[in-house]
């Protein structure tokens, strides 16, 4: 999918989803950008020529109405980009970490805002010949490793839906793209490392690319209508790894995993 002269919606407020919103409107389309930060929001609108909406898309009459209302006074939506995530705590956050409370944002934000645009659009979009899908998920939607339970499930869950919507409703013009980084940096990995512990936790993470960079990998993916975008190559040959020899890959990811922790 081309963006020149869509209307594409996404997340916006900072990160990945800012340089998502400045990139597609670099490239023409015309940029709805989302946030549950209103002052936020505008400013990064403003800042590429869009239109701002305040949002928490992990609330269904909010995303529902935001959709409504983009539809009906800006224009048919040609491209819904769900970025938004909640993290859910650090890499040691396991079971008796992850309240209730937890588990459901995570599920509304990470998941289920995913599910709802969907049930909201998809019938729109069909109506009127197609439409597209970008699911911003990660890399630990896909292979398992030290990122927090409620995080690595929804996205792996993610991933799930992404791929029944693609099979189910491509026949009637419905695209779908998944966007799985690896790392992408934060203000906090751009500074310099301050000791060895942040040394040795960037040497386990590994390849650290910049929103920009993965906002550009993105638009060739759109282009080319590739399902599974995945900025770092390497994500690719992990994943073939895991479906090669499962016990293997567990194996080798539970021994990273805790020398993570013991560090």
């Amino acid at each position: 999918m081309k963006v020149t002269g869509k209307i594409a919606v996404t997340g916006g407020g900072q990160g990945l989803g800012a340089a998502l919103a400045k990139r597609f409107a670099d490239d023409g389309a015309r940029v709805v950008v989302l946030d549950l930060n209103a002052e936020t929001v505008r400013s990064v609108a403003a800042a590429i020529g869009g239109r701002a909406f305040t949002c928490d898309v992990g609330v269904r009459e909010q995303l529902d109405s935001a959709i409504d209302t983009i539809e009906d006074v800006i224009g048919p939506i040609d491209l819904f980009c769900s970025n938004a995530a909640i993290f859910g705590g650090d890499g040691s956050s396991g079971l008796a970490e992850t309240p209730d409370a937890l588990w459901e944002s995570a599920i509304n934000i990470n998941l289920m805002s995913h599910i709802w645009a969907a049930t909201k659009l998809v019938p729109l979009m069909e109506g009127r010949g197609g439409g597209y899908f970008l699911q911003v998920l990660s890399a630990a939607g896909l292979i398992t490793g030290p990122s927090p339970l409620s995080y690595t499930v929804t996205k792996h869950a993610g991933i799930g839906f992404a791929e029944w919507l693609s099979i189910n409703h491509r026949h009637n013009g419905i695209g779908v793209s998944c966007l799985c980084p690896t790392a992408v940096a934060t203000p906090q990995l751009a500074l310099p490392a301050a000791n060895e512990e942040d040394e040795r936790i960037r040497a386990q993470v590994g390849l650290i690319q910049t929103p920009e960079e993965v906002a550009d990998i993105t638009i060739r993916g759109l282009a080319e209508e590739t399902f599974l975008i995945l900025p770092n190559e390497r994500l690719g040959t992990s994943f073939l790894h895991k479906a090669q020899d499962y016990d293997r890959c567990l194996d080798h990811t539970a021994r990273r995993v805790t020398a993570m922790r013991v560090m």
